[in-house]
Order: structure tokens, then sequence, then C-alpha cells
């Protein structure tokens, strides 16, 4: 009876070692990744469409959201290549969308990209600040304002975005002859708590090392713009809110790779700035991110919103928003809202007081999430009517 009992033990042992050297043998399977999170408003195939990037978000004072994306036909390539500015929007607080509208269109090999937007909040005029590369981007681009290069055009709407003005070409306000690329954003501009209008932008130029990054802003509703001293080289793709106590506060994607976000303050009005450093309570691949500055009634200094893929480990994934209630000293609430991929995005204050949110999907579906506030902060401060966006 023993040796039975030992012979099966043993046959139980080897059939178990050998099924475990099986299963070591078979080839892993790949996770699934998790599904996309929210609405879809551009994806491939819409209107014809290869493919969507570069979102951008805005919300009107009567709460017309308008969504703004790269219309890519002929597939993800940057400039140079055939891209036009294309929009939706809602009103009713993002719960049903208009068709597609072609807001801007060039003949290739020109086009129009990487937009921004921002709402007066004193007029309700609607901007679009976008790069017009002639058959250009960054690599391509040579000094000037003509020829092959990259110029800075505005679009504006005085209806919600029912329609829009013609283009109106600002480079020779805001381009130095010396730059040769020249971009927004993209994403968010800011209207300042005294009507000041402000959009991020990036350069290049010959004799600086890598880009560069700095903001135009206008002190007259648009009419006129002027640029800001750069904040420091290494970066790209910046966004910029004035804080409660009136600096400036600048955010730029780090062009080392360092990992996180680089920030700056400016304390003159952008004449000049501190020396830029790493955040690391902003975590961030290489990655555009979102940044928007909004009064809440039980907040003093009011909030900021950051929106952006989670940390370099994990790539352009895993969409965080971040709140700061104390300018930007420390961002002491963060909760994940997209585990999947998650790269480009915009976040907007909606009139209802929920956070609208649009980011990239796998660059190339662009998706809508409206998030609430108080979710977003433990309760601490509910979505409110009262809250504004500047």
């Amino acid at each position: 009876m023993k040796e039975i009992m030992k012979t099966r033990y043993l046959y139980l042992t080897l059939t178990a070692l050998c099924a475990t050297q099986a299963l070591s043998q078979a080839p892993a399977e790949k996770p699934t990744p998790p599904a996309p999170v929210g609405v879809s408003l551009f994806k491939p195939g819409d209107t014809g469409s290869k493919n969507f990037r570069i979102p951008a978000l805005v919300c009107t004072p009567k709460g017309t959201l308008v969504a703004l994306a790269d219309r890519r036909p002929n597939g993800g390539r940057d400039l140079p290549a055939d891209i036009d500015l294309a929009i939706r929007r809602s009103t009713d607080n993002g719960q049903t969308w208009s068709p597609i509208q072609v807001i801007a269109d060039l003949p290739a090999p020109d086009g129009a990209s990487d937009a921004a937007m921002l709402v007066d909040r004193q007029n309700g005029r609607v901007w679009v600040a976008y790069t017009v590369g002639y058959n250009a981007g960054i690599a391509q681009a040579q000094t000037g304002l003509v020829g092959r290069t990259a110029v800075s055009h505005l679009l504006f709407s005085e209806d919600d975005g029912r329609t829009w003005s013609k283009p109106v070409n600002i480079g020779p306000q805001v381009k130095d002859p010396a730059f040769k690329w020249m971009g927004f954003g993209p994403g968010a501009g800011a209207c300042m708590a005294d009507g000041t209008l402000t959009f991020s932008c990036y350069a290049n130029q010959d004799g600086t090392p890598d880009l560069f990054s700095f903001a135009i802003v206008s002190e007259d509703h648009g009419k006129t713009w002027r640029r800001t001293a750069t904040y420091t080289t290494f970066t790209c793709e910046s966004q910029m809110v004035a804080l409660s106590d009136g600096r400036w506060f600048a955010c730029a994607r780090d062009r080392k790779g360092r990992g996180t976000r680089m920030t700056a303050f400016s304390s003159d009005r952008g004449r000049t700035w501190t020396e830029m450093a790493q955040e690391p309570q902003l975590p961030c691949p290489r990655c555009q991110a979102g940044l928007i500055r909004i009064t809440h009634p039980k907040a003093p200094q009011g909030l900021l919103v950051y929106t952006g893929p989670e940390a370099k480990a994990t790539g352009r994934a895993r969409g965080t928003v971040r709140l700061s209630d104390d300018d930007a000293k420390t961002w002491r609430f963060s909760t994940l809202v997209a585990p999947g991929s998650f790269a480009y995005s915009t976040p907007a204050l909606m009139r209802d007081g929920r956070l609208g949110l649009i980011y990239e999907h796998n660059h190339e579906d662009m998706r809508f999430l409206a998030l609430d506030l108080g979710a977003l902060t433990g309760g601490a401060y509910p979505s409110s009517p009262l809250s504004k966006q500047q």
C-alpha cells in the first residue's frame, strides 16, 4: 500500500511539474487594454478623415461648449501635411453635439494645426489661435514671415461658434523674423481677471539650442498682441494662467524627458521669469498637458486644474486630473479618470460647474468626459454654477 501511495504521489507531483512547465513555456497572453472612457467627438472615418488629433475645448458665457481638433484626412502625420481645423458644439453640457464643421482649410501642401482656444469673458468672443505651416513643420520651417515657414493666425466667433471670422495673420506682431517655427499651446489660452488675453507659444531659431517657450498677450481684447520674455529653452507646448496674487504661472513640456512638467513664475506680466524648474508634483512623460484656473465660492485662491498622462513610466496613458487650491504650491488632489491611452488634453469649466475634458485616445480618437469637481476633490469643492474660468 505504501508503494502504491508513493507511486501515486510521484505521479501527481510529476503531473503538476509538467503542467507548471507547460504553462511557463506557453506564450503569455497580452493584457487587454482598458476600454476608452467618455464620448467620442472626432474619430477616424468621421467626415472621411483618417485621423484626428490635438484637442481643445472652451465653454462660452452662454454655456455653449466648443470642441476643436486637427482634422488630418491623410493620416496622423504632423505638419507639413494637409491638416484642417474642425469643431463641434454642444448647448446641453456635452449631452449632444452638432455635426463636425471645418473652420480652417488651406490648400495642400499647406496646413492649419495645433490650435489653442480661449473665451474673452468680458465680451463673449471665442478665439482660436493656430499655426499655418506653409509646406513646413518644425524641421522644415525657415526664418521670416513668408516662404516655407510657420505663421500665427487667429479666428474669432461672436455667436458661440456658429460662424467664424476670416483668418487674422498676427505673424508681423508676434513672430520675431529670426524665428523659424512658431507654434501655439496647444490647448487652452486664458482670459485673466483684468481682461488680459494670453496664448502660450514655442519657437526655434538658429543659434538657440532646441525649442523655447513664451506667451503672447493682448491687453485690448485681441486688437494687438505682444510677446513675453522666454521661459527657458528645451521646452515646448506650455500653458499659462494668472494666480490669485497677480503672478503669472507657466507650465511647459520638458524636452529633456526628465519625467515632470517644467514651471516658472512672473511678477511683472511676463517681462521676466523665475528660473524654470522641474515640478515633481506634476509627473508627465514627453507630452502636452492641460491647465486652466477657475474661481470657486469655497476656494479663496481659486483652483488650478491640470490634466495629463500620469507619469513617465506609463507613457501616454492613465489620464489624471490634479488640482491645486494654493496657487500651485501643492497639488493635493489627484484622480485617475482614464486608465487607458491618454495623450493631449484640454479641460474647461462647464456652465453647470462641472469640469469638461477632451483628450486623445490612441492619438486618433478625441473623447469627451464630464467630471464632478466634488468627486475630484473629495467633497472639498463641489461643482458650483458660481465658479468661473479665467
